[in-house]
């Protein structure tokens, strides 16, 4: 319930006077016939007469508590249709809003006063409040955000900013409302990283980048680039968000602008191919061997990995060409393949189970079978007397959600 302070005002004295009445006249309008009824309604307009007879400064909180008693007896004990009540119920909290706030701190009066202007929704309202009772702020720094042409978002990261003790000046360089709060939250934390203004002045043009190219500016600044290769990448007009973190993450990882050309191709390469090459490079793969994966109208990037992959772990280029045949091999089996001259089977143990009419789940069980030190006979009996089933039991994978993960370990493919 509303806390009710009794207050010398005569504008509330005039409001609750005028409340009174208004109930008052209500009541007279109800048609009853129960008896019952028509004298707890007699009763209360008496008592709302006696209460306005006798309202004064000095029993201003009695007096809505018994009106509330009243209208609440009425709508317990009396069968009214919810229009009539309704109306009991609006009179009520008219009262109650008309209550004068002067005893409420100052920042339960600005809470007040945000509230009663009908310009602020509930999720901005809860920023409003956070600010005080979560954040601990000033209503200074409350009122830089407590505007309504900010949405809840851009509070939140207004106030994040106070929360992190970033400098008025940083903090009023993007409390901007054309900035939205996806974008507020890349400069927000630019800042929190220790980037400079110009730094963060660079990627806080709300007009040309989005968030996501945000992003990858500031994770660029952050990990010690230089603007001039910050500024190769971040052209939104050429590069897509995956491309644009390719060169990013070539530049960290040492690589210069002359090795990045051979991808840097937004016509010839996505942003998946860009990075399988790109960590070729890395890897330190000779350009004979990226350019046998880096062809687009041949391999997709999953089959780049499968081929990269085969080149980083020392196979041979007899081997990657045995298992690279998209028009032979789907991904699957082309995985299976190469796994099992990773894990050191011959040529001749290898070719026992590369055939397209094994799905990659028998390639599996059959690569498994030649690691485990069976023969190449019994896998051949095996295989004659179809020892190995089409479809894998529904716990094979229940080690790993990805049947990948269980072989292949590729920390540096995860995507940020």
């Amino acid at each position: 319930m509303k806390r009710l302070v009794a207050i010398k005002d005569n504008t509330l004295m005039t409001n609750i006077e005028e409340a009174t009445k208004e109930l008052i006249v209500l009541l007279k309008k109800f048609d009853l016939e129960d008896d019952d009824e028509k004298t707890i309604v007699n009763n209360s307009r008496n008592r709302l007469n006696t209460l306005l007879n006798q309202l004064n400064d000095n029993n201003v909180e009695q007096t809505i508590e018994e009106i509330k008693d009243i209208a609440e007896d009425i709508t317990e004990n009396v069968d009214l249709d919810i229009s009539e009540n309704m109306k009991i119920d609006n009179i009520v909290e008219d009262i109650e809003e008309n209550v004068d706030t002067n005893d409420l701190t100052e920042e339960e009066q600005f809470i007040q006063e945000c509230k009663d202007s009908g310009e602020f929704n509930n999720k901005q309202m809860e920023q409003i409040r956070n600010g005080f009772e979560k954040s601990g702020l000033t209503i200074d720094q409350v009122k830089i955000y407590a505007k309504p042409w900010f949405d809840y978002l851009q509070m939140l990261e207004i106030r994040w900013g106070f929360n992190s003790h970033l400098t008025m000046e940083q903090i009023k360089f993007y409390t901007d409302s054309r900035i939205n709060g996806k974008q507020m939250e890349q400069i927000r934390e630019g800042f929190e990283n220790g980037l400079t203004m110009e730094q963060v002045k660079f990627y806080a043009n709300f007009n040309e980048f989005n968030d996501d190219q945000m992003r990858q500016i500031r994770y660029g600044f952050e990990n010690g680039l230089t603007m001039d290769q910050v500024k190769f990448y971040a052209d939104p007009d050429r590069f897509t968000i995956g491309q644009m973190r390719n060169i990013r993450e070539g530049f960290e990882n040492g690589l210069t602008i002359e090795q990045m050309s051979f991808f840097l191709k937004p016509d010839k390469f996505d942003s998946s191919q860009m990075e399988q090459i790109r960590k070729g490079l890395e890897n330190k793969l000779t350009m004979e061997q990226i350019e046998f994966y880096a062809k687009p109208d041949k391999f997709n990037h999953d089959q780049m990995r499968i081929i990269r992959d085969g080149f980083k772990n020392g196979l041979t280029m007899e081997q990657i060409e045995f298992y690279a045949k998209p028009d032979k091999f789907n991904t699957d089996q082309m995985w299976e393949i190469c796994w099992g001259f990773e894990n050191g089977l011959t040529m001749d143990q290898v070719k026992l189970y590369a055939d397209p009419e094994f799905n990659d789940y028998q390639m599996g069980k059959i690569r498994e079978d030649l690691e485990k030190g069976v023969s190449i006979e019994e896998v051949k009996e095996r295989i004659d007397n179809y020892y190995y089933p089409e479809e894998e039991p529904e716990d094979y994978y229940d080690v790993v959600s990805d049947p990948y993960d269980y072989y292949y370990d590729d920390d540096d493919d995860d995507e940020e």
